[in-house]
């Protein structure tokens, strides 16, 4: 009995934050932050231009990176983009980036090929 009423409230808790319609949260439009990478703080910033592609720019210490994220898969409500370096070194390239819409934000996980994992928030710009 416990167990179904558990359920029963996720399933109400959901069912009250998910968008009419059925549909996915928008990441459409610009989001903005920073994180901190061991000695230097970077500031973020990526664009949208729906949930399928967007522009990365991570910008610290004298240095601009810039990519260009593909859609690859759609997992656990979240998205899961290839960030391709489009300019900028050095500058990692490839990297893996999930991205969850968060209350307030969206929640980023970037796995670089190297092996480092960087997480942070981001806040919708304007």
């Amino acid at each position: 009995m416990r167990a179904l009423l558990v359920a029963a409230i996720a399933t109400v808790a959901l069912w009250a934050v998910a968008p009419a319609g059925g549909q996915s949260p928008s990441l459409k439009g610009t989001w903005t932050g920073s994180v901190q990478l061991k000695t230097t703080k970077v500031a973020v910033r990526y664009t949208f231009d729906g949930a399928r592609s967007g522009t990365t720019r991570y910008r610290g210490k004298g240095r601009t990176c810039r990519g260009r994220l593909t859609l690859r898969t759609r997992e656990r409500g979240g998205f899961v983009f290839r960030d391709r370096l489009v300019s900028g070194s050095p500058c990692t390239n490839g990297d893996s980036v999930f991205v969850t819409p968060a209350a307030g934000g969206l929640s980023v996980r970037v796995h670089e090929r190297r092996g480092r994992i960087t997480r942070f928030t981001l806040r919708k710009a304007g």
